[in-house]
């Protein structure tokens, strides 16, 4: 369904959750409903993502379009998702502390993800279809518990990964690394106690040592870059 306006939603008093699936080239006035907890815009949108303020919504999941994003004037915000996004700049999120999940279903980018650092309350990162820069800014992260980098695409990394930047982090269970280009070793993840699932199907380890994946616990779920 093609949608000419949103202007019905002025009808609509008191909403708390808004999804609206169907193109609509300009779905800003979706984002100036007051009082919404959770919108969710299925539309190909290409309206810039606006600036607006609002002290009530917690979950925000939109196609991505091109323009600057600032979350600022959301602080209850906890959960984030950018569809068919070509976004290689995560910057934006500097604007979003409070943000427990992260997801971004990519276009095959390089990602950077220096942003995140500022995200300390980050439980749950996903990025999908497309691979990332480095590790580092995941570093701090300590209530990090699940990370899933799903690569796609044939974008390589200047450097490997290095796993060891995210070696201290004691809540990480559930690491991903899938046709993720190339990680330097395996080896940081032994040190890693909290482990309860590594995937590194169809990534390269520069070192060669993925043999060591055999040494994680027995309660460890591995699968390797081989398999």
């Amino acid at each position: 369904m093609r949608l000419v306006s949103l202007d019905f939603l002025s009808g609509l008093p008191e909403l708390k959750y808004l999804e609206i699936e169907g193109r609509i080239a300009d779905d800003s006035q979706a984002f100036e409903v007051a009082g919404l907890r959770e919108l969710v815009l299925l539309t190909k949108g290409q309206a810039a993502v606006p600036a607006v303020r609002s002290e009530s919504l917690e979950v925000l999941a939109v196609d991505d379009r091109a323009g600057a994003i600032d979350l600022a004037g959301l602080p209850a915000l906890t959960r984030l998702t950018l569809w068919s996004s070509s976004r290689s700049d995560l910057g934006f999120l500097r604007s979003a502390p409070g943000i427990s999940s992260f997801k971004l279903e990519g276009a095959g980018q390089l990602v950077d993800l220096c942003g995140l650092e500022n995200c300390a309350r980050l439980e749950d990162l996903e990025i999908l279809e497309a691979r990332v820069e480095s590790l580092a800014p995941l570093g701090s992260l300590r209530h990090l518990r699940r990370c899933w980098l799903i690569g796609g695409g044939e974008s390589t990394q200047a450097e490997p990964l290095d796993l060891d930047a995210v070696s201290a982090l004691d809540s990480l269970d559930d690491l991903r690394i899938v046709y993720g280009g190339q990680v330097r070793s395996v080896a940081p993840l032994l040190s890693m106690r909290s482990l309860r699932d590594v995937r590194l199907r169809g990534t390269r380890v520069v070192a060669g040592d993925s043999a060591l994946l055999g040494e994680l616990p027995d309660s460890v779920r591995i699968v390797r870059p081989e398999d």
